[in-house]
């Protein structure tokens, strides 16, 4: 592990911090929920968030994983938009304006700009430092707390997403519970994780970015996804399909997936609504 540690991009190195320190992952015997038993501190938390997980870190990190190339960037906001298309069709019923969105644990914004490009009112949360300078570069304003955002509740939101964030959270529970009342009933939550239900140990590469042993405190499979969104008051649906393509054959691929993932088991990617 310490060579996995040694090999991220860091802004100043955690490991002569840790030198003594032990990891530990943990299970739940009732609902099968697996995580981190030893996790930073809130001091040692932000430190994180700063000083080891800088702004030059981050972009080398985006960059060694398939953040800087035009085509990665391409699919991804190809994937962007078809979330934006599917939430804007799936919270017709109810709504009257614009959709109004909470992306939650945004990053430097990059959906809430593709988001706004269609219309919705999109606010975002997240707690890194880092990742707010950076979108405040591009113009997008970040809050870093849940509690930072404006507290007129007569106007709910009608989707809350988290894209790889849930997995970063001490109390996700907690979150998601607070992320309930802000959202009106009926509308969506979409959640995203890494697949790390198989995970008991760090042994492989795979293993290590699955669960991080300094970020990611939550190791999720498809059911304990399902079954902490559903303890917070909200029910997993099918998505509807957005085709976002400039091709037929790629279209066609994308549809035969769609009709092979309805024979396959849930993933750690999901749709739900407030109940």
């Amino acid at each position: 592990m310490r060579g996995f540690i040694a090999a991220d991009p860091w802004g100043e190195s955690p490991l002569p911090y840790l030198r003594d320190a032990e990891w530990r992952l943990v299970g739940c015997r009732d609902c099968g929920m697996r995580f981190q038993g030893r996790i930073l501190d809130p001091d040692w938390r932000a430190i994180c968030l700063t000083r080891w997980m800088s702004g030059d870190a981050i972009a080398a990190f985006e960059a060694g994983h398939g953040g800087s190339p035009p085509a990665a960037r391409a699919g991804a906001a190809s994937a962007w938009v078809g979330h934006v298309l599917s939430i804007e069709h799936m919270t017709r019923a109810g709504r009257a304006g614009p959709v109004r969105l909470l992306d939650f644990g945004c990053g430097s914004g990059d959906f809430l700009h593709h988001a706004a490009l269609f219309g919705c009112v999109a606010h975002g949360v997240d707690a890194s430092a880092a990742r707010r300078a950076i979108a405040e570069r591009t113009g997008v304003a970040i809050v870093p707390a849940l509690d930072a955002l404006p507290t007129d509740r007569s106007e709910p939101y009608d989707a809350v997403t988290l894209f790889e964030v849930l997995e970063h959270l001490d109390a996700p529970l907690d979150v998601l519970r607070a992320l309930r009342g802000r959202v009106r009933l009926g509308g969506l939550l979409v959640l995203e994780t890494p697949d790390a239900g198989h995970v008991t140990a760090i042994r492989t590469l795979d293993d290590y970015r699955a669960i991080h042993p300094l970020d990611h405190i939550n190791a999720f499979g498809p059911a304990t996804l399902t079954a902490i969104a559903e303890r917070a008051g909200f029910r997993r649906v099918r998505r509807r399909l957005a085709f976002t393509s400039d091709g037929i054959g790629q279209t066609l691929r994308r549809e035969a997936r769609r009709l092979r993932d309805l024979l396959r088991p849930p993933t750690t990617r999901q749709y739900f609504r407030a109940v």
